[in-house]
């Protein structure tokens, strides 16, 4: 019976704690997906976070069906590691990994290697759990680039990122309620729908 009692107290103590916020995305009016972004918890130290999106767009010129998939990993506050890939129509479209070697940061995708040594302690993706603007630099996970907070007020924010998108983030109560994605051919409206413990 105690090692019952123990196995049960070993499974409580080891228990990750996550959180997960569900935005629909529309282009033009029309849903065409759904993006889930999560925080867990794995140790006192150690914070992962991940997005899937998947959504398809059959109007007009348009047919493409994609999902994007990323996980950042922070240990002490610092991003140890992320991973990106886009799929679009069933091919791989866009892709990089990026680990932390305890001097740099090594990128490899599929636009070549390279490395950089600023270290990131804010994320696109941290932003959906503590969105804050205060910082007027966050590492853009896709692009493996630092992108520039280009306008800011307690409404919200604006990033701008290396590939020339641009995003506006709505907040209200402290959390992000919505977003646009300046995208070269429409803008990306994204809503918030679920946010769970």
């Amino acid at each position: 019976m105690k090692y019952l009692v123990l196995s049960f107290l070993l499974l409580l103590g080891s228990r990750t704690m996550a959180e997960e916020i569900t935005f629909d995305m529309s282009v033009w009016g029309f849903k065409f997906g759904q993006m889930t972004v999560t925080k867990t918890l794995e140790n006192d130290s150690t914070e992962v976070y991940t997005m899937y999106a998947a959504g398809k767009v059959n109007f007009l010129w348009m047919k493409k069906e994609g999902t994007t998939k990323y996980e950042v990993r922070f240990v002490n506050g610092q991003m140890i590691s992320s991973s990106y890939i886009r799929m679009v129509n069933g091919e791989t479209d866009y892709w990089n990994e990026v680990v932390f070697d305890g001097e740099k940061y090594l990128v490899e995708s599929n636009k070549g290697n390279r490395e950089f040594t600023e270290v990131p302690t804010y994320t696109v993706l941290a932003l959906y759990f503590n969105p804050t603007t205060t910082h007027t630099r966050i590492y853009c996970e896709a692009e493996t680039e630092f992108s520039t907070v280009t306008s800011s007020d307690e409404d919200g924010f604006e990033l701008s990122c290396t590939d020339g998108s641009r995003t506006s983030y709505h907040l209200e109560d402290g959390l992000i309620q919505s977003m646009e994605i300046h995208a070269s051919l429409a803008n990306i409206k994204m809503k918030r729908v679920n946010h769970s413990y």
